[in-house]
C-alpha cells in the first residue's frame, strides 16, 4: 500500500501570490513524485502568527491517527512563531514534509528553517511599525476616515453572500431534509465547508436552511 499524506494549506489575508488552488496543485505534485497517496486536504485562512489554529490542530490529527505525511509547502505555511512549529516537532507520531524544499525534514533542521520563519515575521512587523511612523510624522491620517460606512458595506456584502449560499444550497437541503437527514448528514452529503475549509457542523447547515426558508417566504408574500 502506498505512503498516505494529508495536505495542510494555510494563507493569510495578505497572501496575493499563494492562493489555496496554487499549493494545492504544488502538493500534488509534490506527493505524486514521492508516489504517496493523498487522503485528505485542509485548507485555512489565517495569520501565521496564530497559535489557536483549529485547522491545523485537526490535520495534525488526521495525519498521527492514519501514519500519514503531513506535507506543507513551505515552513511558514506551518506558522511563523517558532513556538508554534516547536510544538510540532515534540509530537513524536508526526512527519513534516516541506514539498518546496523537497524532501521530510530532521526534526533539527526543520527547527532552523522555522527560527528563520519566525525572524522574518519579526523584520515585516518592524518594516510595517516604521513605515507608519514614518506616515504619521508627515500629517497622513491613518485608517478608514469613513468607517461606519464601511462597515455597513461590509455587513451589506456578507448578508449577500450570505444569500447566495442560501439559494445555491437551500433547496437541496430541504430535499433532504424531508427524505429523513440530519443537518450534519445534509453537510457531508452536500460537502460544505466553513471558511476555514473544515465541514460545516449543524448550526452552519441549519442556518443556511432557515435562511432559504426566509428568502423563499419573502418571495411569496412579495408576489
Amino acid at each position: 500500500m502506498k505512503q498516505q499524506s494529508v495536505l495542510y494549506i494555510r494563507k493569510s489575508t495578505q497572501d496575493q501570490n499563494l492562493s489555496f488552488s496554487a499549493q494545492e496543485a504544488k502538493l500534488r505534485v509534490f506527493c505524486e513524485h514521492q508516489d504517496w497517496d493523498v487522503v485528505e486536504v485542509f485548507t485555512e485562512e489565517a495569520s501565521g502568527a496564530k497559535d489557536d489554529r483549529d485547522v491545523l490542530a485537526e490535520a495534525v490529527s488526521f495525519a498521527s491517527s492514519r501514519n500519514a505525511k503531513l506535507v506543507v509547502l513551505r515552513v511558514d505555511r506551518l506558522g511563523r512563531k517558532l513556538s508554534t512549529v516547536a510544538r510540532l516537532l515534540e509530537d513524536e507520531g508526526l512527519q513534516i514534509c516541506v514539498a518546496e524544499l523537497g524532501e521530510c525534514l530532521d526534526p533539527f533542521v526543520l527547527g532552523i528553517y522555522a527560527l528563520l520563519a519566525s525572524k522574518e515575521r519579526e523584520l515585516i512587523s518592524k518594516r510595517t511599525k516604521d513605515a507608519l511612523a514614518v506616515l504619521k510624522a508627515k500629517g497622513v491620517k491613518l485608517g478608514n476616515p469613513n468607517l461606519t460606512q464601511a462597515q455597513q458595506k461590509g455587513v451589506a456584502s456578507m448578508k449577500r453572500k450570505a444569500d447566495v449560499i442560501a439559494e445555491r444550497y437551500g433547496a437541496m437541503i430541504n430535499n433532504l431534509r424531508l427524505m429523513g437527514k440530519s443537518y450534519r448528514e445534509c453537510g457531508e452529503l452536500l460537502n460544505l465547508r466553513t471558511k476555514k475549509g473544515s465541514l460545516m457542523g449543524d448550526a452552519g447547515v441549519r442556518n443556511i436552511h432557515k435562511r432559504w426558508e426566509a428568502l423563499r417566504s419573502n418571495q411569496t408574500s412579495g408576489e
